[in-house]
């Protein structure tokens, strides 16, 4: 675990670029998705500073994918904690995993 939390920190856990543009128009870069547990500082501290924008771009064409936790993590921000975001199924049908927004980003979210 403390090699990957060490690449995560060397990589700023994917975050390229995080700015406000003109026209207070929110800009995030995003290569890939980590564990909230390793990445959930990062995460927070880019979607603070994109917080008070009146337009989000969030960037994902170069991104490769990664741990399924940090996507749900990103749009706990996004989307109201009632929403179902997803359901992973498992290989064979027999297991269905349902994907809940993490509240602990309640007093950070963009969406009220």
């Amino acid at each position: 675990m403390e090699g990957i939390r060490e690449e995560g920190k060397h990589w700023n856990n994917s975050f390229r670029k995080v700015e406000r543009m003109d026209g207070n128009v929110g800009y995030v870069d995003l290569r890939g998705f980590w564990d909230p547990y390793l990445a959930s500082g990062v995460m927070n501290a880019a979607m603070a500073f994109v917080a008070h924008t009146d337009a989000l771009i969030i960037d994902l064409r170069q991104n490769r994918g990664g741990e399924p936790n940090g996507v749900v993590y990103l749009a706990s921000f996004l989307f109201d904690l009632r929403t179902r975001l997803n359901d992973i199924v498992m290989r064979g049908g027999n297991r269905v995993v349902w994907c809940r927004l993490f509240s602990s980003v309640l007093a950070s979210r963009l969406v009220k």
